[in-house]
Formats: structure tokens, C-alpha cells, sequence
């Protein structure tokens, strides 16, 4: 009897391993090949993706202090230039499923140089024939000499580049991978209600909501104002390119059944973790029992009459705005009420 026992207690242990190595997912290891490129328009961290990664998250070491600077879905990652002729050192760090195991690689040490500027250009427009006259110079000012792009929150891409002096308006053009055709997506003038904002000599700009499969190659055009009440539009800024990161879906769902007032029903609550910066969640699943899907801004809900004796699947997916969701990788957990 004692040695039946010992065999059931052990088996129970393997289960409890098992699927605790199962919630864990599939382990990753550390990036290899990090390189560290800059030109006068954007720093670039590439590296070798590996296996089972969901996403990597980029860290800057100065000294003892680090600074994560961002995330990708895979390599590379592009952003904003830090100051010049100082060393940093980078780092990249794959991240699993769940978030529950991570690996980085090695510090790789750079020093970003001074960056080059771009001179005006000068377009000659020839007079027509027997028409005569001198030959007219048309003046295009330069636009801005730095764009970069980068992506922290699901569905929003932030555009930065470099405030050119005399320029009042700045335009914006984008196009992606889809393929779709080069175009204006907006155009403003800083201050009042424009979506441009300054941070110090940079002006930044969100772009949201963007597709999360897609990846955008931004422009920016700067507008100078003539005397005669329109606008001189500059040469248009070296491209920038990004792409959305992933939609981060709420981890640790679990369940707690209590009795209700009637037999055969039971009162089911859903929790799971907090998604930082999620503006909401879809919950899904109870239609089995009468409760159509829906949203909520908390991290829990009450089922009050769920009927017992079956085994339900109910999910949980997290929103960043209506738009900005991503139902094919939502969490799920089966609910046994046996």
C-alpha cells in the first residue's frame, strides 16, 4: 500500500513539473552577431534571431547606469541618436513567450560620430526657346539632415528628426511594405493644437494607429514661408523605417469557483496580470453559458451563473485602442468545473 502511494505521490509531482515547464514555454537563448552601426540620421542595433523568441528589448549601458531603449519584434532596431563622440555600450535581450524566460547577449561597445550635414541644393531651370533672358536659379532649401523611427507601444510608431531653422510647417510622407505608394499623412506647424511636439532640437510626431504587420518608411519635408503667403517645400529628410512591436497579452490568468444560489450554477471569477499601458481587455469565451464577449477595464470579472459540470475555454486579449488588438495571440485558460 505504502510503495502505491510513493508511485501516485511521484507521478503527481512529474504532472505538476510538467506543466510548470509547459507554462514556462519553450526556453531562449542570448542574441548572437550584435553590431552597432550610426550614420547623421539614426543609431542601428542588428543581431541573429533566435529560436522561440516572441520579441527583444534593446538596452544602452553608460558607466553602471542602463537605459532600455526600446523593443522589436526581430532585428534590427533603429532609433534616435545619442550624443555624439561619447562611448555607450548595447546590448540586446530575446525574450520568450509569456515573458517568462529571457537571455542577452554581450555588451557591444560604440561611439556614435559627429554627424555630417547636407548643403542646399540648387536646381537650374533654363529659359525657353526664343524667349531669351537669363537663366533663372530655383533655390531648394535643405530639409532636415536627421529622421529616425522606433515603436514602444503596440500600434503606434513615434517619427523623430532634427527642427530646421526658418521652417514653419513640416510635412510627412510614408509609405510601407504592403506595398503602398509614397504619400502624405500629415502636415503641421508647431505650437496651438499640432500633434508636432519639441524635445529640445528634436520634433517628434505619433503616428497611430498602424498596422502591426506592416513596416513604414518615413519622410519629412520642412515649409518655409514666401512672401506672397504660400510655401517654399525643402528637400525631403533621409528616410526612416519601423515597425509596430507586438501586442503584449495578459499572463497569469487563473480562476475561483464559489457556490451560488442555485444548484447545478456555480459563480466564476476571471483574474490576470496588469498589461502596462493596455487601455482595456477583450474577454471571450463565455458565450457557452450566455455571456457574449465584451470589454473591460479591469483585471477581473464575475461570472454569477455559470453552469457546472462542463469544461470551458476563456480567453483574455489586450487593447490599446479599439483599433489596436491582436485576437490571434490572446491568453487562454481552460476552466474545468467537473
Amino acid at each position: 500500500m505504502r510503495s502505491h502511494l510513493r508511485a501516485t505521490t511521484a507521478l503527481a509531482a512529474l504532472v505538476v513539473a510538467a506543466g510548470a515547464l509547459q507554462a514556462q514555454g519553450s526556453k531562449v537563448t542570448a542574441p548572437t552577431g550584435v553590431t552597432v552601426t550610426s550614420s547623421a540620421y539614426a543609431l542601428t542595433v542588428s543581431w541573429v534571431n533566435v529560436a522561440n523568441a516572441v520579441s527583444y528589448q534593446v538596452n544602452r549601458r553608460e558607466g553602471t547606469v542602463e537605459t532600455t531603449l526600446g523593443s522589436a519584434p526581430g532585428s534590427p532596431w533603429s532609433g534616435p541618436l545619442p550624443t555624439a563622440g561619447k562611448q555607450y555600450e548595447y546590448q540586446v535581450v530575446a525574450i520568450g513567450s509569456g515573458g517568462n524566460n529571457t537571455a542577452g547577449s554581450n555588451w557591444i561597445a560604440h561611439t556614435v560620430p559627429v554627424a555630417l550635414t547636407t548643403s542646399t541644393g540648387v536646381i537650374v531651370t533654363e529659359p525657353r526657346p526664343g524667349m531669351g533672358g537669363a537663366i533663372t536659379p530655383t533655390v531648394i532649401p535643405a530639409g532636415p539632415t536627421w529622421t529616425a523611427a522606433g515603436s514602444t507601444k503596440p500600434g503606434q510608431i513615434v517619427v523623430y528628426w532634427r527642427e530646421v531653422t526658418g521652417a514653419t510647417r513640416y510635412r510627412i510622407v510614408r509609405s510601407s511594405d504592403a506595398p503602398a505608394p509614397e504619400a502624405m499623412v500629415t502636415e503641421q506647424g508647431l505650437g496651438g493644437l499640432s500633434e508636432f511636439i519639441r524635445a529640445g532640437d528634436l520634433i517628434q510626431w505619433v503616428n497611430a494607429p498602424v498596422d502591426l504587420k506592416l513596416t513604414f518608411t518615413y519622410k519629412v519635408l520642412a515649409l518655409f514661408p514666401t512672401a506672397t503667403g504660400g510655401y517654399t517645400v525643402s528637400t525631403p529628410s533621409p528616410a526612416a523605417t519601423a515597425r509596430s512591436v507586438p501586442v503584449v497579452q495578459p499572463t497569469g490568468l487563473r480562476y475561483a469557483v464559489a457556490l451560488a444560489n442555485k444548484p447545478g450554477v456555480v459563480k466564476l471569477t476571471l483574474s490576470w496580470n496588469a498589461v502596462p499601458d493596455a487601455v482595456g481587455y477583450a474577454v471571450t469565451g463565455g458565450e457557452k453559458f450566455g455571456v457574449p464577449g465584451f470589454a473591460t477595464t479591469e483585471t477581473s470579472h464575475l461570472f454569477k451563473s455559470v453552469p457546472a459540470g462542463y469544461t470551458y475555454r476563456l480567453c483574455v486579449g489586450s487593447q490599446f485602442t479599439p483599433d489596436v488588438q491582436d485576437p490571434s495571440t490572446v491568453s487562454c485558460i481552460d476552466v474545468r468545473l467537473q
